[in-house]
């Protein structure tokens, strides 16, 4: 009787392991036939800049917890596939076989010029051919350029009435965007970079000449430059010093003599 039960037994739990086979068999032929894949998402912020300014705190560019994170198929977002970053599903997502875009973005973006926002975005692109899992990395960067002028205001009117800064993009086309302060500028600036045209204008004071000093700055999105101007009097000769980055160039400026002196 021993024999006969454990080959009943034997039996039995032969037929429980053919019959557990066969049901993972058949799950996995379902989720073939439907092509369904798995993705996890992760998420890099890097501006470039990291900064805080008096008009943008740029350190909120690189809080992950800012950005929307968006699957697209085709240009349009799948539905249920947009979340702000802190609400992400930490695990992995199932998606239909095909091609998508995994976006991330920031901010708000502009066509010309801004000194009070930027635009920071990344994309990357995914394949779903398997089941098998696939992670997926989106870095974001800033869509602009930025460019510091830093110079001292009241050391500047000593010597001259005004101080203006013109700037001349491709996107700005044959306008000029001019302003008079020390806060960054973000430029809209081709993908793979340009020349930016910069005009420094001194507007002289009592004796001292208008001044105006042309450069040109190579800048690409999520690049940075900054220049510092500075003036000074040495044996009675006006100077202007402008350091862009570790570059250093000094000015002579010429002082206009009244003809009653002569």
């Amino acid at each position: 009787m021993k024999h006969l039960y454990f080959l009943q037994t034997f039996c039995y739990m032969l037929l429980c392991a053919v019959g557990f086979t066969a049901c993972s068999s058949d799950a996995d032929d379902v989720i073939a036939e439907n092509g369904i894949g798995y993705v996890s998402l992760a998420l890099n912020a890097d501006t470039g800049f990291g900064a805080a300014t008096k008009a943008v705190d740029e350190s909120k560019y690189e809080d992950k917890n800012n950005y929307t994170v968006q699957i697209l198929k085709d240009g349009k977002v799948v539905e249920g596939m947009s979340w702000n970053y802190k609400d992400m599903p930490t695990e992995p997502i199932g998606l239909s076989f095909g091609s998508y875009v995994i976006k991330a973005f920031y901010g708000k973006d502009f066509e010309t010029v801004s000194q009070d926002q930027f635009y920071s975005e990344g994309t990357a692109n995914l394949t779903l051919d398997s089941t098998e899992p696939q992670s997926v990395n989106v870095t974001c960067h800033a869509t602009c350029a930025k460019l510091t002028v830093i110079y001292d205001d009241t050391e500047i009117k000593k010597y001259f009435e005004r101080f203006n800064i013109g700037l001349s993009t491709q996107a700005l086309g044959s306008g000029t965007y001019s302003y008079a302060n020390t806060d960054p500028v973000y430029l809209k600036v081709a993908s793979g970079g340009e020349q930016v045209s910069v005009t420094y204008t001194f507007t002289g004071k009592e004796s001292y000449k208008d001044q105006t000093i042309s450069r040109k700055y190579t800048l690409k999105p999520g690049q940075s430059k900054e220049v510092t101007i500075t003036p000074s009097v040495t044996s009675g000769k006006l100077s202007l010093t402008i350091k862009v980055d570790e570059t250093v160039e000094t000015i002579e400026c010429p002082i206009e003599i009244p003809s009653d002196w002569i």
